[in-house]
């Protein structure tokens, strides 16, 4: 092996190392809303991109004023845009723009396709937009001078679970399910008791036994309540004059839709364990109240007792 295949083989071992260290991190996040820029950098680096910008669908926020409450500021009734929060390092200009959806046409990645009968089209790839040639498309936002080049838009979209009311009905449900599997646990007993004394009878009648296994229907949690929460990552070769390769286009789509992945497994974990924590807590303090806290309380009258009656033995002090 001569010594310019070894370079090459050297070089791409060190890029599937990179790569490999990226899954790592993001699969050991607690949270993947502190990665977003981990990731713009990442496809930075491995699509060769000129820039890389993330930016949330969202509500535009009204004026406040003092005295409102904490949703004084939402605007539900008006049309989304597009918040920019995070950016490569060479675009940090970007950051905390928006897009309206008459701006350009990264809107449409939020699109669904349809197919003949009006239903979304299921496909493996994350919807997104591909431009070859920017300045051969009318609608293209640029932010700054145009430059040739091409663009692409990749839906970031994921079902999340971090809410209040998530959490709450989570809590409720795994409560339900605790008391469905005790009540089937003693189901269960009752039926292998009458099972036992059928067995015993069927012996006693020279009668052939065959046991009856019931039917217990498998008890688990409800999925979690969810809400659509919606990105779009955005690249571009401005200023090298050249279209993205496909590599290099299916590795910006396999990296995202991994992202999206791991952004709602994480966040499943974390509710999980939350809410197992709460019933642990919820247990304890079941306990306490059941068979401590009428320790503690007797424990404490019979001192106020102790301490009332020594007061009462002492004699009282002389007036001067």
């Amino acid at each position: 092996m001569n010594t310019e295949q070894t370079q090459r083989n050297l070089k791409e071992a060190q890029v599937e190392g990179e790569k490999k260290k990226f899954v790592e991190r993001i699969a050991k996040a607690r949270d993947l809303r502190d990665h977003l820029q981990d990731l713009t950098d990442h496809l930075k680096q491995f699509t060769h991109a000129s820039a890389i910008y993330i930016g949330k669908l969202v509500s535009p926020k009204k004026p406040i004023k003092e005295g409102d409450d904490d949703h004084a500021h939402e605007n539900e009734s008006s049309e989304k845009i597009i918040h920019f929060s995070h950016a490569d390092a060479q675009h940090k200009f970007i950051v905390d723009q928006t897009l309206s959806k008459t701006q350009g046409l990264t809107f449409d990645v939020f699109e669904d396709k349809l197919d003949d009968e009006g239903k979304p089209i299921v496909r493996d790839d994350l919807e997104h937009v591909l431009v070859k040639e920017v300045v051969r498309e009318p609608r293209i936002h640029f932010f700054k001078v145009p430059r040739l080049g091409s663009y692409l838009a990749i839906r970031l979209e994921y079902q999340s679970c971090l809410s209040v009311e998530a959490y709450n009905d989570g809590v409720r449900d795994a409560l339900s399910c605790r008391e469905r599997l005790k009540e089937q646990e003693e189901q269960k007993r009752e039926h292998d008791e009458r099972e036992k004394d059928r067995k015993e009878e069927c012996e006693a009648n020279d009668q052939e036994y065959v046991r009856d296994e019931g039917n217990w229907p498998k008890i688990k949690p409800k999925p979690f309540t969810t809400q659509k929460v919606q990105y779009v990552v955005c690249l571009n070769t401005l200023g090298q004059d050249r279209e993205f390769t496909a590599e290099e286009i299916q590795y910006a789509l396999d990296t995202v839709k991994l992202y999206r992945n791991e952004w709602e497994r994480i966040e499943t974990d974390n509710m999980r364990r939350d809410i197992a924590r709460k019933l642990d807590n919820m247990e304890a303090e079941r306990v306490y109240r059941e068979l401590h806290e009428p320790m503690d309380t007797s424990e404490a009258e019979k001192r106020a007792e102790e301490f009332v009656s020594l007061h009462e033995q002492q004699e009282p002090l002389d007036e001067f």
